[in-house]
């Protein structure tokens, strides 16, 4: 099996694999690398011979509430309550296989720029603009966005699509599943509705 360029933490097996090289002794540790004055987003890179790195970027301070979008019920609240910005979305009109880059977050990433190049949307996003293209595996079912979870709201509240669908197990989309703010189902392409 070949290793991604960047796995997922929910990947131990990398770890045990005897291709991976252990950091030499003596290597600087996490909390001696970074000031404990600022937060930091971590990125763990491991290359196909094994080999890995580990990269700290200092995080923008939040504009929003990350889970405001998570609460809003568009069954009773007014449109203008809606969270902003609202995307403008479109469905690729192209499958994207599930495949391991797409289960994991990797540096791997010509299927997210594929899409984002039929749907006439610049790489890398500009955050600016709030548009988004919807990926779809071959079964006709949503998997994500190509920067973005997504959810859709299906009868009393919000569905997020299935990692059995390809959905990437996101951090965010974790907390809203494992605190049962958003359920995990099926959506298929054929079944959203502009306005959505």
């Amino acid at each position: 099996m070949p290793i991604p360029y960047k796995a997922s933490a929910s990947i131990p097996l990398y770890m045990s694999d005897p291709r991976v090289r252990r950091p030499p002794a003596g290597t600087v540790t996490l909390c001696e690398a970074f000031e404990a004055d600022f937060y930091s987003q971590l990125r763990i890179l491991l290359t196909f011979s094994g080999e890995f790195r580990i990269e700290a970027h200092p995080l923008r301070p939040l504009t929003c509430d990350l889970f405001r979008a998570a609460y809003f019920n568009p069954a009773t609240s007014p449109p203008e309550s809606a969270p902003s910005p609202v995307f403008s979305v479109q469905i690729d009109t192209k499958p994207t296989p599930s495949s391991l880059f797409t289960a994991h977050k990797t540096t791997s990433r010509a299927h997210y720029t594929a899409a984002r190049d039929r749907a006439g949307l610049r790489t890398p996003p500009d955050r600016r603009e709030p548009r988004e293209v919807l990926l779809v595996n071959d079964r006709g079912e949503v998997t994500e966005c190509s920067t973005r979870n997504i959810a859709f709201w299906r009868g009393d509240g919000w569905v997020s699509p299935s990692e059995r669908a390809g959905a990437l197990p996101g951090t965010v989309r974790r907390y809203l599943l494992e605190r049962g703010i958003v359920r995990e189902g099926t959506i298929r392409a054929s079944d959203i509705r502009a306005g959505e």
